[in-house]
């Protein structure tokens, strides 16, 4: 299994992405390089075809007769590899070498204005036309002399040297190709392959055991993207072995602090048993501070069910459910006003229907309505309208506000912005609860005179 994994990492690695470009590059500048060198080659071999038969024509006007035999003729056409020799001067002279009657030919192709283009379809179609058929080359003299020299060689001679010069323009091509291709990997195995499987390796490394700290600087000092990437990481693997001794420490408070409370939660019901006593006391400095005494307990006792709860709650499991919102704020408002003198107002559009767990959404509005009077506030607005596909609630106060040092951690546990004695446990299980729908809360507004917390649920599309 393992040689398995191995294989297949080996297979999409880097490296071997690498080596899969380079032998495609290999491969493209061959392909791009062979034809202009095929044509180069050909049109060469053509020119040196041209100037043989020119110095055959020198040649045979300098001798003593000014003719040749027909079997010398035919030996000098037979080195130059061709069939006949034309030479038009400016002064209209014409010399020719070769058969009586001049050939009947079936391609041109004039050197003067040779192109690659033109050098590979006459390559093409002296393949595809046989043996048998005669090309006319027309080009200039070689040299200052002015003379146009016009040659005849058969498709075969031409056939056999393209063949040699595509052998010899692939060589080349892929000898130029693989240089590059070497350079490629090299350049690219150097630059990022390298740095980047060092990264891999110290992230994997660092999932694996994240206290080890003899990996943690992978920082090489780079300015591009790679040394951005290291660099962050490097802080990443920071802020987590912070946060992970932090839990660690945390976690350990925390049993114990459960442990303590639920002792004392035990302790504190003892002593509510006991206040029972107390109640029906004739002593007026007992009858005087009893209600205070008990509402203290109460209160501690509360405190302790909400810490231990929090401690022991798993994750979240929605029941979602239709119900009407403005029965439901109704409701909530019933449940949190207790005599106090407070407006409370529901601007909630009667026929709004959402779809949720109604048993945590109590928690998070109930908790929000609740934070709100204990904020003395005198009116507290809640408004609801839809767009597109969520549902926004907005909870508005005119109470005291949250403090600004406060604001950025008021999710967090154990953070009350309240009175004291609360858990300051309600806004983060309230997020928790809104999270768990998929959704958002958040302080739109906070100051002195007003506040308004923001929940965002999303309407699932089932519904």
């Amino acid at each position: 299994m393992e040689s398995k994994n191995n294989s297949l990492l080996l297979q999409n690695s880097l490296s071997a992405r690498v080596i899969v470009y380079s032998l495609l590059v290999t491969v493209l500048v061959t392909s791009l390089m062979a034809f202009p060198l095929v044509a180069h080659y050909s049109d060469n071999w053509l020119k040196n075809r041209v100037a043989a038969a020119y110095l055959i024509s020198l040649a045979t006007e300098s001798s003593s007769e000014g003719s040749v035999n027909r079997n010398l003729e035919q030996r000098l056409l037979t080195q130059a590899n061709v069939l006949g020799i034309t030479i038009r001067k400016a002064d209209n002279q014409t010399f020719m070498l070769g058969p009586d009657m001049p050939l009947v030919f079936d391609y041109h192709h004039d050197l003067r204005y040779s192109t690659m283009q033109s050098t590979l379809s006459l390559l093409l179609k002296a393949t595809m036309g046989g043996g048998q058929k005669i090309i006319h080359i027309t080009d200039n003299a070689p040299g200052a002399v002015r003379a146009l020299v016009e040659i005849d060689i058969g498709c075969h001679e031409l056939f056999l040297q393209a063949m040699d010069s595509t052998k010899r323009a692939l060589g080349t091509a892929l000898l130029t190709a693989l240089l590059m291709s070497i350079f490629f990997y090299g350049f690219l195995q150097i630059s990022v392959v390298l740095p980047l499987q060092h990264l891999t390796s110290g992230i994997l490394a660092f999932r694996a055991d994240p206290n080890d700290v003899s990996r943690t600087n992978l920082v090489s000092g780079r300015i591009d993207e790679i040394g951005i990437a290291e660099e962050a990481f490097q802080q990443m693997q920071n802020d987590i072995r912070a946060t992970l001794v932090l839990r660690t420490r945390l976690a350990a408070i925390g049993m114990a602090v459960t442990k303590i409370q639920h002792d004392l939660k035990g302790l504190l019901s003892s002593v509510m048993v006991v206040s029972d006593t107390l109640e029906t006391s004739r002593d007026p400095e007992v009858r005087r501070i009893f209600p205070g005494l008990i509402t203290a307990i109460d209160r501690a006792v509360e405190l302790c069910h909400s810490s231990l709860n929090f401690a022991t709650e798993g994750p979240l499991r929605l029941e979602l459910e239709k119900f009407n919102l403005f029965t439901f704020i109704e409701e909530l408002f019933k449940e949190c006003n207790s005599g106090r003198k407070v407006a409370l107002i529901n601007q909630v559009p009667p026929a709004l229907v959402m779809v949720g767990d109604k048993a945590q959404l109590r928690r998070v509005i109930g908790n929000l309505i609740l934070n709100a009077l204990e904020a003395d506030s005198s009116k507290i607005i809640v408004s609801a309208v839809i767009r597109q596909d969520r549902v926004e609630i907005d909870i508005t106060d005119n109470g005291t506000g949250i403090p600004e040092k406060l604001k950025s951690q008021i999710f967090k546990p154990f953070i009350s912005s309240t009175k004291a004695g609360n858990s300051g446990l309600g806004l983060s299980i309230a997020k928790d609860v809104v999270s768990a729908h998929g959704g958002t809360i958040s302080i739109v507004v906070s100051e002195p005179g007003r506040t308004v917390f923001s929940v965002h649920l999303p309407i699932p599309a089932d519904y």
